[in-house]
């Protein structure tokens, strides 16, 4: 129960986070950090799903709330590799941010291998 409390906190800071990036006159200038944004809020509200739509026991037949929970988890992963490499690309023409434009664009690779040999969950 805390878990979830937490969990929901953490996805409604991310839907203010994004919230926060279209107010920024200087970040919302660039339409690849828009589009950040839009996933990033994305991400909170398939998050806030979570709490309605929780995963299968192990070893438990599958149901339709599980099911819909690995959908949610296989396009939220794939929206937050996308928001890491958009983020670190859109900033590549700033200086000072040369190196989280390294930095995210050799995660998002890196973060796609980890989650494909993820096996968290009853793997066979």
């Amino acid at each position: 129960m805390v878990l979830s409390i937490l969990f929901a906190i953490y996805n409604v800071s991310l839907i203010l986070f994004s919230y926060g990036i279209f107010q920024d006159p200087e970040l919302a200038k660039g339409k690849t950090l828009k589009a950040v944004a839009v996933m990033i809020a994305l991400i909170g509200i398939l998050g806030l799903l979570f709490i309605f739509f929780s995963q299968d026991p192990r070893g438990a037949p599958a149901t339709l709330a599980g099911t819909i929970h690995l959908i949610l988890a296989g396009i939220t992963s794939l929206l937050t590799i996308l928001a890491v490499f958009l983020a670190g690309f859109s900033f590549r023409k700033e200086r000072k941010n040369k190196p989280f434009v390294w930095y995210s664009i050799s995660l998002s690779p890196g973060d796609l291998d980890i989650r494909r040999d993820d096996c968290s969950f009853n793997c066979k």
